[in-house]
């Protein structure tokens, strides 16, 4: 087992710098965890990672499949809105297993706290961005619909962080996982439609639900792997 994957530490580490910082830094940071000289590659043979840590992998993680970065195939060119940052989408060789492991969903446990810690992090953002926006002299978190809408997002944090807190990599349910995933994925979109104009800018808060996004779509199976 890819020990870091399953340390809780690790996961509250992965949820603390997502709420704090920006994407990259905390895709390096769960890339980390594979080991030197490797890349992470989902299923579908899809890589989300710093560019430094895909020009210096040797192997896609989880099935081993060897690579050479530097006269590989170099992928598709870079959605817009991560150019200018250092993180790349390629594409590679998955290999033939691996998906099905005990590492790999510890891969896949990380990757939602991860998540969790963005969508925290766009809740923070929110709540600071309605309380200073005034409309008609109030704020527009006094607004009974903003404060529905807020609120559900709360709830629903709330609830993926319990559900998170009672897993381990060797009983994990991928089935379910996907399902968390798209319940994380509606909480962002909420609490970007409420950061208004900002919520879509990709040198704000935008970027972060993409990035996230991307995440998923790259890693997630398409359905549960075997036990799951």
């Amino acid at each position: 087992m890819t020990t870091r994957l399953a340390e809780p530490e690790f996961w509250r580490l992965l949820d603390r710098t997502a709420r704090q910082d920006r994407p990259a830094g905390v895709v390096a940071l769960l890339h980390s965890a594979v080991g030197e000289k490797s890349v992470a590659v989902g299923p579908a043979g899809l890589a989300l990672a710093p560019a430094k840590t895909w020009v210096e992998a040797r192997s896609a993680w989880p099935a081993g499949a060897a690579l050479d970065p530097t006269t590989g195939p170099a992928g598709d060119p870079a959605p817009a809105p991560l150019r200018g940052t250092p993180l790349v989408v390629v594409r590679a060789e998955p290999g033939s297993g691996g998906y099905d492991s005990v590492d790999y969903r510890g891969w896949l446990l990380s990757l939602s706290w991860l998540r969790l810690g963005v969508s925290a992090g766009l809740l923070d953002r929110a709540r600071a961005y309605l309380s200073g926006r005034l409309v008609g002299g109030q704020p527009l978190l006094s607004q009974q619909l903003v404060k529905g809408a807020l609120a559900d997002a709360v709830i629903e944090q709330v609830e993926l962080r319990a559900v998170l807190a009672g897993q381990l990599p060797v009983r994990l349910p991928v089935a379910g996982l996907i399902e968390l995933h798209r319940r994380i994925t509606g909480a962002d979109r909420v609490l970007l439609r409420l950061l208004g104009a900002r919520g879509y800018l990709v040198d704000g808060p935008g970027l972060d639900g993409y990035v996230s996004e991307l995440l998923a779509d790259a890693y997630l199976p398409s359905r549960g792997v075997s036990g799951g």
